[in-house]
C-alpha cells in the first residue's frame, strides 16, 4: 500500500504544472467523503428476505446505508405514489429487447 512518503517522492519529480494538478486533485479528494477504513467501494446494505408474495414486492426490505441509497429510495417511493407500475426483471429486459428490435427496423439508422 502506498504511503505519504512514496507520494512525496513521486511528486518531487513532477514539473510545476503537473504538481499544481496533483495539488488540485488532492484538494478535491480532501473535500470528498471522509476515507472509510473498510476500503470497500460501496457501503454495505442489509437485505432481508422478501415475503412470499406473487409478482413484485412493492417495498423490498432494504436499509440504505448511504445518502445515494436514501435518495434512490425516495425517488422509488415518489414513482410508486404517482402510479408507476413496478416491473419484474423479465418485463424490463423484454422492453429493452423490444426497443432494440424497433431500432433495427428503423431504415434511417442504416
Amino acid at each position: 500500500m502506498i504511503d505519504a512518503e512514496q507520494i512525496y517522492r513521486k511528486a518531487s519529480q513532477l514539473d510545476s504544472g503537473r504538481l499544481q494538478t496533483l495539488a488540485d486533485f488532492l484538494d478535491f479528494l480532501l473535500t470528498r467523503e471522509p476515507a472509510r477504513s473498510d476500503l470497500r467501494p460501496f457501503p454495505p446494505t442489509s437485505l432481508e428476505s422478501p415475503p412470499d408474495v406473487p409478482g413484485v414486492n412493492p417495498e423490498p426490505a432494504l436499509t440504505p446505508a448511504s445518502e445515494v441509497g436514501h435518495k434512490l429510495r425516495a425517488i422509488r417511493q415518489r414513482a410508486i405514489a404517482q402510479g408507476m407500475r413496478l416491473q419484474s426483471v423479465d418485463e424490463i429486459l423484454a422492453e429493452v429487447r423490444e426497443g432494440r428490435a424497433e431500432a433495427d427496423d428503423d431504415e434511417d439508422l442504416h
